[in-house]
Order: structure tokens, then C-alpha cells, then sequence
């Protein structure tokens, strides 16, 4: 994928093309719909408001585990789609769409990248969760 595509309606269909051009006859294929889940639950989970979350990388996969799908014995590489996404300008972007090893995202369904201010906002969110605990 050369250029970043902006996650909007408008996209949906262009963003639907390279999935296909990636995923060829893949078994295990990334979906439109499973990144937008993706995108939702990570806005959810870090509880970041989006003021703070510029810059945030998130790479995605949507396979948690190979362990439980594959034989002891299986000798081969797996094959899976990842996709890196980033938050600009209040938008999510998809930078890039590819595919890798399926060993090296044993367990991993997202590997985030703070920036420092996410980290900051994040950090100041758990020392004030930590600081009621020990009053309550």
C-alpha cells in the first residue's frame, strides 16, 4: 500500500479493494468489519480522549492465537493480514496493509504506540484511579 487511507464511509469500497489485493485466497483474510470493531474497542479500552490520542499507532491482526488452531507438530509458517492504523487530524487512517509471519503475533491482537502525551494522559488516569482505592 503506498499512501494512507482515511477510515470514513466515503472509503469503504477503496479501502475493501486493497483488503482483497492483500488478502488474496488467504484463509484467514482481514476484514473491513473486524478493524472497525478494532478501532472501537482500543477508543474504549485506553479511555483516551481524542484530543490526546494524535499520533497513536495501532498495529492490528485479528487472530489472538495460533496455539489453539495448529498441531504440535505443525512445521509451517502461518500466514496472516496485518494492518497498521493511525490517528490523525481526528480520523483514523489505515498506513498499511500486509502480510507476515503469523508466529511473531503469538497472543497479540494489538501492538499500540503512545505518544508521549497519550502516555502521560493515561498514566495521570490509573494514579487517580490508584489514589480512591486507597481512600475507599
Amino acid at each position: 500500500m503506498n499512501k494512507k487511507i482515511k477510515i470514513t464511509e466515503k472509503n469503504m469500497e477503496k479501502i475493501e479493494q486493497e483488503l482483497k489485493k492483500v488478502n488474496g485466497k488467504l484463509e484467514n483474510d482481514l476484514r473491513l468489519s473486524d478493524i472497525l470493531v478494532a478501532l472501537k474497542s482500543v477508543e474504549k479500552k485506553l479511555l483516551i480522549p481524542k484530543c490526546h490520542m494524535e499520533g497513536v499507532v495501532v498495529r492490528y491482526s485479528p487472530y489472538e492465537s495460533w496455539s489453539y488452531r495448529l498441531p504440535q507438530a505443525y512445521k509451517y509458517q502461518p500466514t496472516i493480514v496485518v494492518c497498521n492504523l493511525v490517528y490523525k487530524n481526528s480520523n483514523w487512517y489505515i498506513t498499511d496493509i500486509f502480510r507476515d509471519n503469523g508466529k511473531n503475533h503469538k497472543g497479540n491482537n494489538f501492538i499500540i504506540t503512545l505518544t508521549p502525551k497519550a502516555e502521560q494522559t493515561i498514566l495521570e488516569r490509573y494514579r487517580t484511579i490508584l489514589c480512591l482505592k486507597r481512600w475507599v
